[in-house]
């Protein structure tokens, strides 16, 4: 994708609970956004795993909006695996062919981890655009006193779960964790979930 400096002015973001299948929302939007403005959201909820998304905008737009959802939900045909939490991010406005260099960040909460038996590598990303979970590439970013941070690159914006995993989803344990500042090349960077053998 193309890189460029300088961002946009844009509007602020605001959280709100709603009492849907959302446990919490957040928004943010951002107008007179430039082709090759980078767009950054910081989500700041603890009720959100999601806690930040970044992009590169690829189109000339008046103004676009990220809405970013902790669902409460859990969604059927999940692989095999303990969901941590299921988030959506919906674009308005725009859509996931306008940008470049999209990448999200997550946490899981140790405390969580710990009551389910997982270690740090045992948490797996999943994606779904359209009707099937993909396992996407993922890199363990940092922690504090009651996180740990992950990164992932994702294609396009959907809904994602987050989700503890031990064994493994597939025999690939490589192209699941790996380097974040080199990610695999495109055609292995999804996975396709295979049962683990029985």
């Amino acid at each position: 994708g193309k890189r460029a400096s300088g961002s946009s002015s844009g509007g602020g973001s605001s959280i709100t609970k709603t009492y849907d299948s959302s446990i919490q929302k957040a928004r943010k939007s951002w107008s007179n956004v430039s082709d090759g403005d980078k767009l950054t959201f910081n989500i700041n909820s603890n009720q959100i795993a999601l806690s930040s998304i970044d992009f590169i905008m690829g189109a000339k737009k008046q103004e676009i909006t990220l809405v970013v959802e902790a669902l409460n939900v859990t969604p059927e045909f999940m692989p095999h695996g303990t969901v941590y939490q299921h988030n959506r991010i919906t674009p308005v406005n725009f859509g996931s062919s306008d940008i470049s260099d999209l990448r999200i960040r997550f946490s899981v909460s140790k405390r969580w981890l710990f009551n389910n038996s997982f270690a740090i590598g045992d948490i797996v990303l999943l994606s779904n655009d359209t009707v099937e979970w993909k396992v996407l590439y993922l890199s363990q970013n940092g922690e504090d006193a009651g996180n740990y941070y992950y990164e992932s690159y994702p294609d396009v914006f959907s809904s994602f779960a987050i989700l503890g995993s031990a064994p493994r989803l597939n025999a690939s344990t490589s192209e699941i964790t790996g380097d974040a500042a080199n990610p695999p090349d495109e055609n292995t960077s999804v996975i396709t979930i295979v049962e683990p053998p029985q």
